[in-house]
């Protein structure tokens, strides 16, 4: 999937104006410049751009910030970079408007400042600049400059990837779908491990709330129980969820564990194990299965109790008995 870095390189772009030669004298500035500047001669290059730029030709604005933030031609100034973005993303020319927001996400020739970040990518974005769209989709997700939103950050991949086309149309795609699984609360990141919030229920679809026991699988039918795009999880992953700060809690008067932190955690109810035609430990004991072969005849499960303390182990157990399932994201 193609996700935002809002800490992106940035681009210059000297191309061909594709304007009239004659029309003013700043086109005439700007052409120059911009041929000063394909064979090498940046000093020249500078000169003219900047007779244009004090003209307001937006692209010799734009081009004369892409030579300071670059340091080509003159000495690297970022401050500089900016004064003169600045002047061309008040011409609504887009690129200049997606740099600043660059500059300002990253605190380069000026203050750190997220909401101002947010405001040019959203500028950039509104005159039709793709990764503005996506910029803005990245910082509603992560919640920089603006309230955590999961649901506006899919719509705004969502609009990247219908401006785009080929494998990067499909990689924004993907990540819309992403961000939009997880504005429905199907699934968390703990420990770069993407955990659903909800039992499997039924084969291929979970259950409606988290406190939901739902269906009990033997080991053999529990690596084929999960959704499409989900899995049982690893040995290593459960240890690493283990690790993950757990609480003896209850949901709604259903007892089970909190593993996890803050908005990335998830409940997993003691919903016991189903072996010989009878339900055992309900209430008192978590068991999930793993993906992980122990012997021919056993397999590792994710087990849990509350005795004084939270107990949390990784045991091999019988296949033939019935656990719950708790998926990871493929």
């Amino acid at each position: 999937m193609k996700k935002f870095l809002l800490s992106a390189t940035l681009l210059i772009c000297f191309a061909a104006t594709g304007r009239a030669q004659d029309t003013t004298s700043a086109d005439e500035q700007l052409k120059r410049g911009l041929e000063y500047y394909n064979v090498g001669n940046y000093t020249e290059a500078a000169r003219w751009l900047r007779m244009a730029a004090n003209q307001g030709d937006v692209l010799a604005l734009y081009n004369l910030g892409s030579m300071y933030e670059a340091g080509v031609g003159m000495t690297q100034d970022y401050a500089e970079a900016v004064r003169w973005w600045h002047m061309a993303a008040e011409k609504r020319f887009a690129r200049a408007q997606f740099n600043l927001g660059i500059m300002y996400c990253n605190g380069r020739g000026v203050g750190q400042d997220y909401a101002e970040a947010l405001k040019w990518f959203q500028k950039a974005a509104d005159n039709g600049h793709i990764s503005g769209f996506a910029a803005v989709g990245e910082m509603y997700a992560q919640g920089i400059g603006v309230a955590r939103d999961y649901a506006k950050a899919a719509e705004h991949y969502d609009l990247a990837a219908r401006k785009s086309s080929g494998d990067e149309a499909k990689e924004y795609a993907a990540t819309a779908a992403e961000y939009r699984q997880k504005a429905a609360g199907e699934w968390v990141e703990i420990r770069e491990v993407k955990w659903a919030t909800r039992n499997v229920g039924e084969r291929g679809q979970f259950v409606a709330k988290p406190e939901d026991y739902g269906g009990y699988y033997t080991w053999e039918e529990a690596q084929t129980a999960c959704p499409a795009g989900w899995r049982t999880p690893t040995k290593q992953e459960f240890e690493s969820l283990r690790a993950a700060y757990g609480t003896w809690t209850a949901v709604n008067g259903v007892a089970g564990s909190k593993f996890g932190d803050g908005n990335s955690a998830i409940f997993l109810p003691n919903a016991g194990f189903f072996f010989d035609g009878s339900l055992g430990d309900a209430g008192a004991h978590g068991y999930y299965w793993s993906s992980s072969q122990y012997s021919p005849n056993t397999s590792f499960g994710f087990h849990f109790f509350y005795s004084k303390s939270l107990s949390v182990y990784l045991y091999n157990f019988n296949k033939y008995g019935g656990f719950p399932v708790r998926c990871v994201q493929s």
